[in-house]
Parts: structure tokens; sequence; C-alpha cells
């Protein structure tokens, strides 16, 4: 549900400059500097807190937006996310408008998760594998987490690929408890 009104909010940002990607770019790299905002703790509780008044909130991405050198626009935009109650979303939609604009580009952005580190020619060939299923230019994103055991996770987007060892023992301990 959240990735759906995330992306409603990445659509009616984008139509605000007219699908324009160098425009969009340029709005969502001073968009990133309110993401960072989310990284750090205390400012993360201060701007998900339902108890926290909604001008402090502004305030603190006020700041941040002006170390991303944001225009009015961006401005008014996260302004509007304060008004309507929606601070908390604003990391995902930052990831939504990033996906739009990767789309609009022919381009997909992949996050890889594997149990060990891969190789660079194992990159290249997952590359090549996912552009000739998606038909479009693939970024990848490599991660490392033990705790899948083996095999890979791959997200694209709202899109799950999971390939872990993991995930297939837990199927597994699932259709043996029925």
């Amino acid at each position: 549900m959240i990735a759906i009104i995330a992306k409603r909010y990445a659509r009616a940002f984008f139509k605000l400059f007219g699908h324009d990607t160098a425009q969009a770019q340029r709005h969502i790299m001073a968009l990133s500097s309110v993401r960072s905002l989310f990284a750090l703790d205390d400012a993360r509780r201060v701007l998900v807190s339902p108890v926290m008044p909604a001008k402090l909130k502004q305030q603190l991405l006020d700041y941040a937006l002006d170390l991303g050198k944001a225009d009015e626009l961006v401005r008014h935009f996260i302004g509007t996310l304060v008004e309507a109650r929606r601070v908390e979303l604003i990391p995902t939609i930052i990831t939504a408008c990033e996906d739009l604009l990767n789309e609009m580009k022919g381009r997909l952005q992949a996050v890889v998760v594997t149990a060990v580190p891969l190789a660079p020619p194992e990159l290249e060939s997952l590359r090549a594998q996912l552009q000739e299923t998606f038909a479009k230019k693939v970024d990848i994103k490599p991660e490392v987490n033990a705790d899948i055991l083996g095999g890979m996770v791959v997200r694209i987007g709202y899109r799950l690929i999971d390939l872990s060892i993991k995930s297939r023992l837990n199927a597994l301990t699932t259709s043996a408890a029925l």
C-alpha cells in the first residue's frame, strides 16, 4: 500500500515539470538531501513522530532543502507532503521518483543481494540476463547478506525475484508442516 501511495506522489511530482528528464534529475538530486535526514536517527524520530508539530518538521526539511539547493517547486512539493501528514513516506517517494526517472531513460536499477560478493564476470552475466529479460539497460547495485545462505535476491523497483536458499528452506519447512 505504501509503495502505491509513494508512486502516486512520484507521478504527481513528475507532472509538475512535464516529464523533462534533465529537470527531473536536478530536482531528485535536491531531494536526496532530504532523504539523508532520514538516515540520521534523531532527525528521523522527529520527522516520523505523529506528536511532533508540522512546523518543526517543515523547518528541518527546509534546512535539508537549503543544503540541496532546492527550488520553489521542490519546496512546495515537500510542503504539501508535510501538510498531508505524509512525511514518513518521503524516502519511499524519492525512491519511486528515481525509479520513474530511470524508467523514462529506459533504465532499471537492480539491487542484487548474495551471501558472498559476486565476481565481476558473474555481475556482467547477471546484468546481461536481466537486460534480456526486461529489454532495458540494467544498473546493478550488489549487496552482501550472509543470512540468505546462498543464491540471490534481486529487487528491481517493486519486483522481487527470490532465489535464495533461505527462502527455499523456509518453503520446504512450511510445506513439510502441512
